[in-house]
């Protein structure tokens, strides 16, 4: 499978006007690390190198007769597989990217991927583009609590754990170790 399954949601996911819902939040950045997860087993599961022609001769040999068809339909499956896995990461990512933006909105700041000044929880500012969430829980008091994927220079990201409630977003700037 191509690294592409990884990446953050599309800015056109992210801009996608729907209004936000801290459940959805949850449970779509949930699907896509569930799925991505998925993605990865599968991947260990099929070890996707190519077999060498002696060994496929062996493999072959040990089949039978209808070796040829076998083995074509194990790759048609095979590639069906991995496809429909990468389309399943996709749209769960893009979902949890739907609802990224919303909380953007609702928060007051734009979703169309620029760098913005985002409040911290020691009452100051940083400049940073919000590419992603990575993950979010619903607290008991209904506020969501996670981390997003931050751009904090060009080329330059971090995780910065965020709350967010009542439409405003705080992100945790200050070291774990004081």
């Amino acid at each position: 499978m191509s690294d592409t399954i990884c990446h953050t949601p599309s800015q056109s996911a992210i801009s996608t006007v729907v209004p936000y819902d801290s459940a959805r939040l949850v449970a779509a950045v949930n699907t896509a690390h569930d799925r991505l997860g998925a993605a990865v087993m599968l991947n260990l599961l099929l070890d996707e190198r190519e077999l060498s022609g002696r060994n496929e001769d062996q493999i072959k040999r040990c089949l039978g007769e209808d070796a040829d068809e076998l083995i074509r339909n194990y790759r048609e499956a095979r590639a069906a597989l991995a496809g429909r896995l990468k389309e399943r990461v996709r749209a769960g990512r893009d979902a949890a990217g739907v609802q990224l933006g919303a909380m953007l909105r609702e928060a007051g700041l734009s979703s169309a991927g620029e760098p913005q000044l985002l409040a911290t929880q020691g009452g100051g500012m940083i400049q940073a583009r919000v590419v992603g969430v990575s993950s979010a829980r619903q607290q008991e008091d209904g506020s969501v609590w996670g981390f997003l994927r931050l751009e904090t220079s060009r080329n330059s990201f971090e995780e910065k754990e965020f709350t967010y409630q009542g439409g405003k977003l705080v992100v945790r700037n200050e070291p774990d170790l004081i």
